[in-house]
């Protein structure tokens, strides 16, 4: 076994097992590396925000895809977008999302917008004849 330094032993720690002190440090580097991430994502995403436009969440999503802000960038640019096949490929990913309600409203309004316009040209049609 090897021998532990005098200082080690007199600080009062078990420093008998080496595993266990490789296990710890690694574990706390992890944990930093993932919180230095989480960080960046909510920074980088904030950003998005900020420039609030369909390239900016694109970026973000494509940097970022698993990240716990995606789905907000998704329906961020999916409103920019605004129309029924950005909302539909919203739910295509996201069908029971934080958001999904919404973009449903959205595609209901889309629906009778086109429904009402529709019934305009028709009825212009209709006096024509």
């Amino acid at each position: 076994m090897d021998q532990i330094p005098y200082t080690l032993l007199k600080c009062g720690g078990n420093f008998g097992n080496k595993k266990k002190i490789r296990m710890k440090t690694f574990t706390i580097i992890i944990f930093l590396l993932l919180s230095t991430s989480a960080f960046s994502q909510e920074k980088q995403f904030n950003k998005s925000v900020k420039r609030n436009s369909i390239e900016s969440y694109q970026k973000f999503i494509e940097k970022f895809p698993f990240s716990e802000y995606t789905e907000s960038a998704e329906f961020k640019k999916s409103i920019l977008i605004d129309t029924d096949s950005g909302y539909e490929y919203f739910l295509s990913k996201y069908p029971n999302g934080n958001y999904s309600e919404k973009v449903k409203e959205k595609l209901c309004v889309i629906e009778y917008s086109l429904k009402r316009q529709n019934l305009k040209i028709l009825s212009k049609a209709l006096r024509i004849f």
